[in-house]
């Protein structure tokens, strides 16, 4: 019995997608047709549609040495804002071109993305330099700052060695030729008047009181060998010895003074001056050609280093306004419409729908038919 009620069943199922067949068999001409119609419609709106071109590029923000002119962050939300990007009335409806997009790049802080669009990728391309001559406008004030401090720097360096060069090692110079011209020849001039002329005199004069002590000397033998006279000559020769024994003392006294003097003069001022004409030699002489040959030479190859370093800024490379990087990504398909998949879309739509109408005109046919 059961077996039986699903036989008929089956027979009803198969009864049903044979009446489907047949009506969809039936409406195959109308089918065809709204199908056709709708995808024809459709590729008449994507071919008439005006195209839509997106370009997009890369690019670097300025920078000088190792540091950004700016933070790429801050930078692209202020174009952000002067784009209008995000914003309603960001559309082609009221732009000729648009930026779509700007996005900063996670694994470089100094690079970020932008995508325009347009109705031609010529207008595009146009969009995108207008964003870049934007950012290099605005930050051409610090590349120009830097480029004239770098110079100014330059000329400092160069005036320091100019001064080094024209005053310090002139004056090095002069010192040194004052000192062998002027200082050592004074010294010299002053021992030879010390040996020549003090020491000569002091000689002379050591001479002359020791030939008076001599002939002092004699007369006092003299004068003893008289003692044998009488008392009043007696007392003559004594006052007489008294007076040459006080100018005995008082030629010793000098002659004592004068070998003192000449000591002083030989182990003192005659070995201070040649010590100070040695120190004037060997040392400042020396320090001074230190100076000029090893102290000056150092600073004017240090600046020169310096200068180096300071055109080697000016370099390209070392500093850089915003550019692109790489090559602008350009596509010769417009990015809408989307012609193809508007076709199948339509088609598989038109041919959707039109089964839909069939059933849909066959119920009304039936129903029309037991009314």
């Amino acid at each position: 019995m059961e077996q039986k009620v699903n036989n008929n069943m089956l027979q009803e199922d198969e009864i049903d997608l044979r009446e489907l067949f047949k009506k969809l068999w039936k409406g195959k001409l109308f089918i065809i047709v709204f199908t056709l119609v709708v995808t024809i419609f459709a590729g008449v709106y994507a071919f008439l549609k005006t195209p839509i071109y997106e370009v997009k590029a890369i690019i670097k923000v300025g920078y000088i040495g190792d540091d950004n002119i700016v933070n790429t962050k801050l930078l692209v939300d202020e174009l952000k804002s002067v784009f209008n990007i995000g914003s309603k009335n960001n559309t082609l409806e009221n732009y000729k071109s648009i930026i779509s997009s700007l996005k900063t790049l996670r694994d470089n802080d100094s690079l970020f993305s932008i995508s325009s669009q347009s109705t031609s990728n010529k207008l595009a391309i146009e969009k995108i330099n207008e964003v870049l001559n934007y950012t290099k406008d605005n930050y051409n004030l610090k590349i120009s700052e830097f480029k004239m401090k770098v110079n100014a720097d330059i000329s400092r360096y160069e005036n320091e060695i100019t001064n080094i060069n024209k005053i310090e090692k002139e004056k090095i110079e002069r010192d040194i030729q004052k000192i062998k011209t002027q200082e050592i020849p004074y010294i010299q001039r002053q021992i030879d008047v010390l040996k020549n002329e003090e020491l000569k005199s002091i000689k002379n004069k050591i001479k002359f009181n020791s030939f008076k002590l001599n002939e002092y000397e004699k007369n006092i033998g003299k004068l003893t060998s008289k003692k044998k006279l009488n008392s009043t000559e007696n007392i003559l020769i004594s006052i007489q010895l008294q007076s040459i024994q006080s100018l005995i003392l008082k030629t010793q006294e000098k002659i004592e003074n004068l070998k003192l003097e000449e000591n002083r003069i030989v182990d003192i001022k005659i070995k201070n001056l040649e010590n100070k004409k040695k120190n004037l030699l060997n040392d400042k002489i020396k320090d001074l050609n230190i100076k000029l040959n090893e102290i000056l030479l150092k600073k004017v190859n240090d600046l020169k280093e310096k200068i180096s370093f300071e055109k080697f800024k000016l370099k390209n490379g070392y500093y850089s306004n915003a550019k692109i990087v790489g090559d602008i990504i350009i596509n010769d398909e417009p990015i809408k419409p989307k012609k193809v998949l508007i076709l199948v879309v339509a088609f598989v739509s038109g041919f959707i729908l039109s089964i839909f109408l069939v059933f849909f005109l066959d119920f009304i046919k039936s129903f029309k038919e037991e009314k």
